[in-house]
């Protein structure tokens, strides 16, 4: 292996450039690549003071926010996921591609065989449901929600896919696993 890797003892591979911050608030599966440059905050309750809802010290303490990735996901070069306090969990499924440079900050979920392009950005409570593709450069705002076995355009236009993307999909990821992990 590359000296420029750190690899965990499930087979991720972490590229030595990616700022990683709450990494034990975040859990992966296995298999899946963190290409370089690539930022993944999950902010930690412990390093804000508990505040009660109006403001005060003291009272209900916050729920750490908690990131959950499948297996053999692929975070492509430059790409950021934010987990802050307001969202208690983002759930990642198997078999995912983070576009380059695409911003993911407290998305709700993104379901299995998900595909989102490079300059992608999913905004606070987005769900992605299962065999998705999000094309280059779509923005998705709060609260949006993609169907499964959807394409959604940049001007954000649905399109059905065929259930043999769920293969497809699929395939496709382990085959830029296969590229990124020859690319050492």
């Amino acid at each position: 292996m590359n000296s420029e890797w750190l690899e965990t003892a499930s087979h991720n591979r972490i590229h030595k450039s990616c700022m990683v911050q709450g990494s034990s608030f975040i859990a992966i599966q296995g298999d899946t690549i963190i290409d370089r440059n690539c930022t993944v905050i999950v902010e930690d309750a412990e390093d804000e003071d508990a505040k009660t809802t109006n403001g005060e010290t003291g009272g209900r303490i916050r729920r750490q926010p908690e990131l959950k990735v499948g297996k053999q996901c692929f975070f492509k070069e430059g790409c950021s996921v934010n987990l802050s306090l307001n969202s208690p969990e983002m759930v990642i499924g198997s078999w995912c591609i983070i576009g380059n440079n695409s911003v993911l900050r407290d998305c709700a979920a993104i379901g299995s065989r998900v595909i989102i392009g490079k300059d992608c950005r999913i905004d606070a409570d987005c769900t992605i449901c299962d065999c998705c593709i999000i094309e280059d450069g779509a923005h998705l705002p709060s609260q949006f929600v993609v169907p499964s076995l959807t394409k959604v355009s940049k001007n954000l236009e649905f399109t059905s896919l065929d259930p043999c993307y769920r293969r497809l999909n699929e395939e496709t990821v382990k085959n830029e696993l296969l590229l990124g992990k020859m690319a050492w």
